[in-house]
Order: C-alpha cells, then structure tokens, then sequence
C-alpha cells in the first residue's frame, strides 16, 4: 500500500542519468505533474549519441545520459520533398516537417539519401554533381542544404537517421548485385561521413532492406568504411521482414533496424516480436523497429498501443506512415511523452520480463530486485508486480494519452505479489515506473565512465576520457578529461583548421557558394567567376565550361 506524506515543493530535477531519483527527494506524494508544453532540445547538453561497449542493447548521449527513440518512420524522401531546382536543391517543406515535430517530443526523422538507380525515388533524388553520376563526387549546394535541416534537427534534439541507400538502389551497378564495395564507392562513403559527423544526434543506415541490393560482405565493408572515419556514431544496418539479424556479430555494426509486422498483426506480436528479437540479441546490439510495412501501426488509438507494445519489447520505435504533415499530432505528442517518461528513468539497465506482470499490468521491462517499468493497456483493477522484495520504493506515473506524470516517493513495499491503484490524473491507459531506493550507482558506475569523449570541433577536437574525482561518489557525474585545441588561420586544405564547423570556407573567391577546386574537396573550377560552379546551367556556345 502507499504511503501518504506531506507536501513539498517540487524542484527541478539536476542528474541526468537518474532523474526520477532527483525530483524524488522533494517531490509530493501524487503530485500531478502535467505533460510538458515543449521539450528542450538535449544534444547542446548532453553531447553526441554514442555507443557503449558496455552496454550495447541501449544508446546513449557522450555524457552518460540515456537516449530513447519514438519518431516518425517517414517520410523516408524527406531530402527530396518539393521540387528540384537547377542547382540540385529542392524548395520543399522540409523546415516545415521539422518545425512541426519541435515541441511534440517526438525525436527523430527517418530518410535516405539515394533513392535513384533503382530505389523508391526517380532521377535527381540523391547528392551528386551530376544527376545520377555517382562518380561526379557531391554536390556542395546539396550538402550544404541537406546541413541547414540538420543543424535544424541538432538544436531540436532529433536524431538524424540516415540511410545511405534506398531499398533495390545501387547507383554504382543497378542491374547487377555487387559483391564486394568499390574504390569509387568507398570514397563516396568516406566524403558523406566527413561532410556530416560533426552532428550530434547522428545515427547511420547502411541502406533499406539491404538484401534488395546489398550482399551481407558490403554492407560490413560499408559500415566499417563508415567506421574509420566516425567512431563514435551507431551504425545500424536494415533488412526485410523478420527478426533474425544478418551482422549480429559484426563489430561495426550497433542496431538492428527491423522490419517487422503486417497489417494483420495484433498488438500482443508487437511486443512478442520485439521480445523474440531481443532474446536474439543476446546483448550485442540494440534495436529499432522502424517499419511495421505497408503503415500497418496506423494513426489511431491502437497505433499507440503498437507503439508501446514495441518499446515494452525491449526495442526503439520509428512509425512507419507516419509522414509528420498527416500524422495526427496526438500521436507525435503521445511519442513525445514516452521518450520524456522512458529518459526519466533507468531503462537502459533493463529486458523484457512480462513474467513479472501481475494484477492488470500488460507488459513489464526490468532489472528484477531494483527497477521496473509497467505498461497496462486499459486495466479493469490495480496494476502490479510479482515476486517483489520488501523495501520502499520511489513510484512515477503516466497517463500514456494525456502525458500527465504522478510522482510517489518513499512508498513501502511488502515481499510477494503487490498491486497499487492508479492515482488521480492517471487514466486507464498507463505506465508506472518503480525503483527500489539505496540502488544509486556511484560515479564510476555511470554507464559513461572510461568511455571515450571529444571537446573541440575540426582542428581543434582532441580525445579524452569520461573520469571522476571521486569514483565512490553518489552525486558526482563523470567528466570529460579532453582540452579543445587553439583554432588557426583557416588553410585550403579540406581540414576546419578555425575549428567553426565549416571547411575551407576562406576560399570561395567570387561568393558563388562553391569552394575553389584547388582545396580538397572543393569543385568550383574557376573561381574567379561567379557564374561558373558547378551547378550552374550549361550555357550553348558561350565557349564556357559553366559548370
């Protein structure tokens, strides 16, 4: 039973790693806290996502806090949407997509960057210089568009989900399934890394259901070109339908991004299938189930209940048809609230243990004896646990619809089987976070500590290592140990030697956009015209090589 206490006043929670805890220690016993007006952008505070070697069914920010996803699946031409002006842009609503997500919570954009030569897109749809020459290297009017909508993306706390190719695309060889990756391609691969792992909620996709085109040997040999350039993104690779995964040993290759569940499929597979797909897993990579085909979850009430079902399975999820423009904004906000609840607490110690469930809880994930979360879908009773270990616990509610939160700490726990009622402000579709006190890791038991770290950005990143002062400590946060270098004058040299975020910018002599083809790189052939560059319109017979 709970325990009723006086109130206190609520104050704002300062861990990043373990929230709940946090708030807890002046929260009110039931004090409804109301869902969120805006959710603040958190890659500016909390660093890049990155992998943890030591805990790789998660993902996690540079400083230790836990990252979750619920986003939109489409629109996967979301680079593409508009139409193509002549220097290969496109004036589309791409700004207005994103403008719409910021605020709802929901953090994250699936799209692909070739969906020409064989993908879901036609000609034009994919970076290069020249339409579909992927030997004309990239376009820097294109690159630096596609930047400006994920800059948008970074402050907003978005994770940029980046497929390379689109399913059947293969601009190297469309007609014929290479085997092995080629010089040509490696370059291409190396030059679209360079241009964008400066960001920080960055995560890589080899390509849509790579089987299409891909051999299972080139897409390690992408994702380990991928690799050496940016060792710190995840890489996740994407496949057809199932939940057996083709690299589940390959050491470049963090995320399973699964295709998984027709139209025909009942919630209960939802999670079933991602709880199969977990046990699988084993504990070497993390996984997102970005496609349930042909928009099997749907916009209404139940495709809410799929969404759950999922992440309740041990897996992030990525909503295929959810295009942003159409999809009803009670479900980006409903994503919204689970990402705000999920990050609130310590899920990333967790796996599926539905065995667990009891009274009328629907799923439960858990680090059994320490910390649980509980979904029930439309309980007719209490919710609750079994075989529970008596002591006091700190409890957070939600109201899965509403986004309303209910915090109760300090409640006494019997051994055995228990059930809790529902407090007001908590409807009857619902989460409930449970977390066994006097459980706090200390310092250096923070999942980032001894995990690699940067400060600085192009010439002045150097490398460090998260430590602690004091690695018994309860409240101190791991640090990173690294010193920014000294920015220089800036060379033409294909290196940020000003360590702005931009390379080579100094050269671009006549203002055309394009940086003179003498640095690294660069592609303006002569820059001492403005109206030639190379994406500028051939002109008949002027005698000029325009672009």
């Amino acid at each position: 039973m709970c325990l009723h206490g006086h109130p206190q006043p609520v104050r704002e929670c300062v861990d990043p790693v373990r929230p709940l805890a946090a708030s807890m220690a002046a929260a009110v016993l039931g004090v409804v806290l109301s869902a969120s007006a805006g959710f603040a952008a958190t890659s500016d505070i909390h660093g890049k996502i990155v992998v943890n070697p030591a805990i790789p069914e998660w993902l996690f920010y540079e400083d230790g806090t836990p990252l979750f996803i619920c986003a939109p699946g489409d629109p996967e031409g979301f680079l593409f949407r508009g139409t193509q002006k002549a220097d290969r842009t496109w004036s589309g609503d791409q700004v207005a997509l994103i403008d719409r997500l910021t605020g709802t919570g929901a953090n994250g954009i699936y799209f692909i960057a070739v969906q020409s030569d064989g993908g879901d897109g036609g000609i034009g749809r994919n970076p290069f210089n020249v339409q579909n020459d992927p030997t004309s290297g990239l376009s820097r009017a294109v690159l630096e568009q596609w930047e400006g909508w994920f800059d948008q993306m970074d402050q907003n706390g978005m994770v940029i989900y980046f497929f390379i190719y689109d399913d059947d695309a293969d601009p190297w060889e469309p007609d014929v399934k290479l085997a092995d990756m080629t010089a040509d391609e490696a370059q291409f691969v190396r030059d679209l890394v360079d241009a964008f792992k400066h960001h920080k909620n960055l995560i890589w996709v080899v390509a849509e259901e790579f089987r299409e085109e891909l051999t299972e040997a080139r897409v390690s040999q992408i994702a380990a070109e991928i690799r050496a350039r940016d060792p710190f993104h995840p890489i996740a690779s994407h496949q057809t339908p199932g939940v057996d995964f083709d690299h589940p040993d390959d050491p470049n290759i963090d995320q399973f991004s699964i295709q998984y569940c027709s139209v025909n499929c009942v919630i209960d597979q939802y999670n079933s299938g991602m709880e199969n797909a977990w046990n699988k897993a084993a504990g070497r990579y993390n996984l997102n189930h970005t496609e349930a085909p042909n928009g099997a979850v749907g916009t209404d009430d139940h495709a809410r209940r799929k969404v759950w079902a999922s992440a309740m399975g041990g897996a992030y999820v990525m909503v295929n048809g959810w295009n942003i423009d159409d999809t009803p904004i009670e479900r980006l906000n409903e994503c919204g609230y689970m990402v705000d609840f999920f990050e609130s607490t310590r899920f990333y110690e967790m796996a599926p243990h539905n065995e667990l469930a009891y009274g009328n809880t629907t799923y439960v994930l858990a680090n059994p004896g320490t910390s649980y979360i509980l979904y029930a879908l439309n309980p007719v009773g209490e919710v609750g646990l079994t075989g529970m270990t008596a002591d006091t616990y700190d409890f957070l509610w939600l109201d899965v619809i509403t986004g309303n939160k209910v915090t109760q700490p300090d409640v006494a726990v019997a051994a055995g089987d228990q059930t809790w009622p529902q407090p007001p402000g908590i409807g009857d579709e619902l989460a409930l976070y449970v977390e066994r006190q006097g459980t706090d890791p200390t310092c250096d038991q923070r999942p980032n500590f001894g995990l690699p770290c940067t400060a600085g950005v192009g010439a002045c990143e150097q490398s460090g290592t998260f430590v602690c002062i004091d690695p018994g400590s309860l409240v101190e946060i791991p640090t990173c140990d690294a010193v920014a270098g000294s920015p220089s004058a800036e060379l033409c040299n294909g290196i940020d030697d000003d360590c702005d975020g931009v390379v080579d910018e100094d050269f671009d002599g006549d203002g055309d956009g394009h940086v003179d083809v003498a640095c690294p790189g660069g592609a303006d052939c002569d820059d001492g015209s403005a109206a030639v560059h190379p994406a500028a319109i051939e002109i008949c017979d002027n005698a000029v090589d325009d672009n």
